[in-house]
Formats: structure tokens, C-alpha cells, sequence
């Protein structure tokens, strides 16, 4: 996890509300992040 932290230059790292998707802005550009579990994944 402290790779991770330190290359995408996160204060912190875990789960968020909804468990798999995180939404901000950065200098006026609205942003996303969400994570499928592998399981759930369809090829």
C-alpha cells in the first residue's frame, strides 16, 4: 500500500463510501476513481 500511496501521491489510502468509487475536482477538472473487485470483473 505505501507504493501505491506514494505513486499516486494520496494523503491517505482505504475504502470510500459507496466502497468502490471516489469522485473529486483538481484544479477545476472533476475526477474519478472506482475499483471492480476481480471477482466481479467480466472478461
Amino acid at each position: 500500500m505505501d507504493l501505491v500511496k506514494t505513486e499516486g501521491r494520496a494523503a491517505e489510502v482505504g475504502p470510500v463510501e459507496d466502497g468502490y468509487r471516489k469522485e473529486w475536482e483538481v484544479e477545476g477538472v472533476e475526477m474519478t476513481i472506482a475499483i471492480t473487485p476481480l471477482a466481479e470483473a467480466e472478461a
